[in-house]
């Protein structure tokens, strides 16, 4: 198949059989099916899944340059937004709506604050906007005046169609589209004021007054029995031929779920709106003047946008600032410069005070940049107003930032001294956090960004693992011993004996071969492996009989030699069934306790030193 067509019937449209079909119920029947045929009639001949041409269709949407379901553009939920307190014409919504062109219309003393006054026949005010599609609340107050009679008066129209506050042949409030008249329930009083709410929903459209539920166009039998959607025609509020007669005040349409704006809300759209007319007086305001305000502007939009998480207060004050603020093109007024050179006087004291050079290294660098901008700002005659408040406010935030500080000094003293130790001097179990701190430690150095209280934990992380550091321990004696032990021959010890020389030896190689070992535990190895010894010799010398059952020595091989203990050398002395041996165990322990008070005041000498 090379293509197709597809047809709507439209035989519930005519003057026999209508239902109320509009333009809006037909797009709705074939904007879902239409972009399927269309990628599975005219595309590849590939077979698509439902999911998959959902998506191909989704990426076109609607035709480029149409707008079938008639979406207006608008910064929140509230599209338009007329308090007709002035000729101005200014739209409240912040989406700058405002009314172009006024003919035959008049603003007296309304509902709240001045009203429009519509005159009948041709008598309107025109709008930027046509129309406004479904699911949308259109509110305003309306005083129909006595005319004494029942013609029709309108008050919206665009090409679309219209709202009318009395329907021709019914004398009812109603509307028309697509040449059809809708008439509700309901007929303005004169010379009162009423508040009208129009929901206008797909299908159908409800009218409120007073906020009561009056009366509802639909198609079931008891609302018409037609359907009733309405686009809302707002290109003119009146009318060019047949015009309300009355007054209307505060218009308002939004989405019609739109929660009603706070009053300082409505303030910052209305600003908005003046300050969008003043962005357009380009002959009139300087461009730098303009650029200021075209920033508060924008953020004034971002607001709105989002105005319940919003500073409103804020960005009111602020664009109120900037449209004051505003300088016409050869305005001699002079620029005041007194707070720029007091701020900048402020800023150079700052510079002067001892612990400036603490500040933290990325706020130094904007202040003295802020520093500099405004020095040339104020030395600059040319300079306009918004140039030097603009330099005022840069230099402003970086002279609140001067308190960020972190004095450096002290961690940079014990990273010098830190630096000095090597890797080989310490056993790896202590040197590991020792070398991490360091490396924080310059890396905060390099950096030069890190506030008073990083630095002195950074510090402080250091001066601990410099005092856990552990020097790798002198082994030699241990070496030795364990050398003579490994030769000693046990099988002239008790079984008990041996043993507890063989596990004393254990215990002894396992402190030799650990890397991690201090010189407590390598002493104190030392000390079990000779007490051990000494246990045996003293065994020996006093006569008991050893065991001479076959046993190895403590390495398993066979020895003459016995060992006293590290001082007793390799000689023994014989006699009648007695062996006796010089142990010298008083001279041994002095030496392991003069090395720990070397040790000891080595490290009161280094705390000394770091702090």
């Amino acid at each position: 198949m090379l293509g197709a067509n597809f047809a709507v019937w439209n035989d519930k449209t005519g003057p026999v059989n209508d239902n109320g079909t509009s333009d809006v119920e037909l797009f709705d029947r074939i904007y879902d099916i239409m972009p399927i045929y269309g990628a599975k009639l005219w595309g590849d001949i590939r077979d698509y899944s439902l999911n998959e041409l959902n998506a191909l269709s989704a990426k076109t949407n609607y035709a480029p340059n149409s707008n079938p379901t008639y979406q207006v553009e608008s910064v929140s939920d509230t599209y338009i937004d007329y308090d007709f307190n002035n000729d101005k014409g200014l739209d409240y919504s912040g989406n700058a709506y405002n009314l172009t062109e006024q003919k035959n219309v008049s603003y007296t003393e309304g509902e709240h604050g001045d009203a429009l006054v519509l005159n009948g026949g041709e008598s309107y005010v025109e709008t930027p906007v046509k129309n406004i599609g479904i699911n949308t609340k259109v509110d305003f107050w309306v005083n129909k005046a006595a005319t004494g009679y029942d013609e029709e008066q309108i008050l919206f129209e665009s090409d679309f169609g219209t709202i009318k506050a009395v329907q021709k042949e019914t004398g009812k409030f109603g509307f028309s589209r697509w040449q059809r008249d809708y008439s509700f329930n309901y007929q303005l009083p004169e010379n009162e004021w009423v508040h009208i709410t129009l929901v206008n929903e797909y299908t159908r459209t409800k009218l409120y007054v007073n906020d009561e539920l009056v009366s509802e166009l639909a198609r079931e039998a008891d609302k018409g029995n037609k359907w009733a959607t309405l686009i809302t025609p707002i290109e003119k509020i009146g009318s060019e031929t047949n015009a309300f007669e009355g007054m209307i005040d505060d218009l308002v349409i939004s989405k019609k779920d739109a929660q009603e704006m706070p009053e300082n809300v409505r303030a910052l759209a209305g600003k908005l709106a003046e300050a969008k007319e003043e962005l357009a007086k380009t002959d009139v305001y300087t461009e730098a003047s303009l650029a200021a305000l075209q920033v508060k502007v924008e953020a004034a939009e971002a607001v709105l946008a989002d105005w319940e998480n919003a500073d409103v207060d804020l960005a009111l004050n602020e664009l109120t600032k900037a449209i004051e603020d505003l300088e016409k093109n050869g305005d001699t007024k002079p620029v005041a410069k007194e707070d720029l050179e007091a701020l900048i006087k402020y800023a150079k004291e700052a510079q002067k005070d001892p612990s400036y050079k603490y500040v933290v290294k990325k706020v130094r660098e904007m202040f003295e940049q802020a520093l500099a901008d405004a020095n040339k700002v104020n030395g600059n005659a040319a300079a306009t107003q918004a140039e030097v408040d603009a330099a005022y406010d840069a230099l402003l935030k970086t002279v609140h930032l001067l308190e960020f500080k972190g004095n450096m000094e002290r961690l940079e003293a014990l990273v010098v001294t830190a630096r000095k130790e090597t890797e080989e001097m310490y056993t790896p179990k202590s040197w590991e956090p020792f070398a991490k701190a360091l490396q924080e430690a310059e890396k905060i150095l390099e950096e030069g960004n890190t506030l008073q209280a990083e630095v002195d934990a950074a510090r402080e992380t250091l001066l601990n693992a410099i005092f856990g550091l552990r020097e790798v321990p002198n082994k030699d004696k241990l070496n030795e011993l364990l050398a003579k032990v490994k030769a000693m021959d046990l099988k002239v010890y008790s079984e008990g004996t041996a043993s507890a020389v063989k596990a004393a030896y254990a215990k002894a190689m396992a402190v030799f071969e650990d890397k991690n070992a201090d010189q407590t535990q390598v002493d104190a190895a030392v000390a079990a492996l000779e007490k051990a010894v000494k246990a045996a010799n003293a065994e020996v010398g006093t006569g008991e009989k050893p065991d001479t059952s076959d046993k190895s020595n403590v390495s398993d091989e066979k020895d003459d030699n016995k060992v006293a203990s590290d001082n007793a050398g390799s000689k023994t002395n014989k006699t009648a069934g007695n062996t006796a041996a010089k142990t010298g165990d008083s001279a041994n322990t002095a030496v392991p306790a003069a090395g720990l008070a070397a040790i000891l005041a080595a490290i009161i000498a280094w705390k000394k030193k770091v702090n």
